[in-house]
């Protein structure tokens, strides 16, 4: 079981990805609150886990998690949420 979901460390907090381009102005931007960031980590990871027998193959107790671009795509530009969090 990969456990519960965790309270929010931070009212306001809000993750900004950044996956660099090639050229100046082709950076992109993946802007999230906890909760999505949260379900985004563990489902990657339970979908990793199923696709490897339920264990990690190499470092089992290991608590590395990663992301590709295609797990945040929907946030992507999600600019609102920053001015949502910063209008009091």
């Amino acid at each position: 079981m990969l456990g519960k979901p965790t309270a929010r460390p931070a009212r306001d907090l809000v993750y900004v990805f950044v996956r660099l381009g090639s050229a100046y102005g082709t950076d992109e931007f993946f802007i999230v609150d906890w909760e999505v960031l949260q379900h985004a980590v563990v489902e990657h990871h339970r979908q990793f886990l199923q696709n490897h027998g339920g264990t990690r193959p190499k470092k089992p107790d290991s608590f590395h998690a990663a992301l590709k671009p295609a797990n945040l795509a929907k946030y992507k530009d999600n600019w609102q949420l920053v001015t949502k969090r910063l209008t009091p």
